[in-house]
């Protein structure tokens, strides 16, 4: 990597990875949906890694319970 520069470096962060159902790519809005619910309550997610039945969020650390509280919670909302 010598001829490569470095943009930017993150500290202090977390992730919550979320299975999801495997039908999940024939239902629209699922990310939609989860994503809403975090900007809501102000979460800023720093990245999304996602595969076809999980993806991953990463929150900086200070988000990451509120983060957790907010995707159990919407988890209760929905039949996908």
């Amino acid at each position: 990597f010598a001829e490569e520069t470095k943009i930017a470096e993150n500290h202090d962060l977390s992730l919550i990875t979320v299975k999801l159902p495997s039908d999940n790519t024939i239902c629209p809005g699922v990310y939609y949906y989860l994503f809403k619910e975090l900007a809501w309550d102000s979460i800023n997610v720093v990245e999304v890694i996602s595969t076809t039945n999980e993806f991953t969020i990463v929150v900086g650390d200070d988000d990451i319970h509120r983060a957790f509280s907010i995707l159990m919670e919407a988890k209760k909302n929905v039949s996908f």
